[in-house]
């Protein structure tokens, strides 16, 4: 999906795709406020990021974000994840 938005995207001159989820920090759970919604810090340093143009995801950019991406997948530690929800949701 990522690689098809971003060649359809190389057409148009007025779209610009962003991504975060190479973010080192980006997977910790303490930054979320809820289940779906990141904190304040976090959507701060989203905004900044756009205004700023930087993450944006391009065909220059995009295997290496897609092999970073590939990695910290095969890295989640899921046990963690399911044991800070655990204690979340009790």
């Amino acid at each position: 999906m990522i690689k098809y938005l971003v060649n359809r995207n190389e057409n148009f001159k007025n779209i610009e795709l962003y991504a975060f989820d190479d973010i080192k920090w980006i997977g910790n759970i303490d930054l979320y406020k809820d289940f779906t919604h990141y904190n304040a810090q976090v959507n701060s340093f989203i905004i900044k990021s756009i205004a700023n143009k930087e993450h944006q995801l391009n065909l220059k950019n995009l295997e290496n974000y897609i092999n970073d991406l590939n990695i910290k997948i095969k890295n989640v530690n899921f046990d963690y994840y399911y044991n800070e929800i655990k204690k979340i949701t009790k």
